[in-house]
């Protein structure tokens, strides 16, 4: 039989099936009840910051999607990372590592973009100072490039 299990994270209440705490062999929480337990329902205290546990549990449910998704705050992903490893989940904190080098890249892609695209403006902004001098000394000329 699947027992409820009430987790209560820092003083916020999460319910979920014993099978999704213990689909991640020797993490922290499937020796957490790994014990037979006589009870329909257990109730477990843990003194962990609740605010990223629902992705914690949401990774127990879905641990085997190939794209299980991933905040994209660089922070976030940080404090996930040490949840993760305090519940000894080292898929998990593969998969934010790899976010964050994600991140990176992609951050890197985006200021080079940025500078181009700077760069590209300034050359616009100067030919159209160079037309307007132009124009005012009365020698406007348009040149194709």
């Amino acid at each position: 039989m699947n027992k409820m299990v009430h987790l209560n994270v820092g003083g916020t209440e999460f319910v979920t099936s014993r099978s999704t705490l213990t689909s991640v062999p020797d993490c922290f929480f499937s020796k957490l009840v790994k014990q037979e337990f006589t009870v329909n329902d257990i109730h477990i205290f843990i003194d962990r910051d609740p605010t990223h546990f629902r992705i914690i549990l949401n990774y127990l449910r879905g641990h085997k999607l190939k794209k299980f998704p991933l905040p994209s705050n660089d922070l976030t992903l940080q404090e996930l990372r040490m949840e993760a490893l305090f519940f000894n989940l080292p898929q998990l904190v593969n998969k934010i590592e790899n976010k964050r080098i994600e991140l990176s890249q992609s951050q890197e892609q985006f200021k080079e973009q940025k500078k181009s695209q700077d760069t590209k403006v300034e050359q616009i902004l100067e030919e159209i100072d160079e037309m307007y001098c132009s124009f005012n000394l009365g020698k406007f000329t348009y040149q194709k490039k």
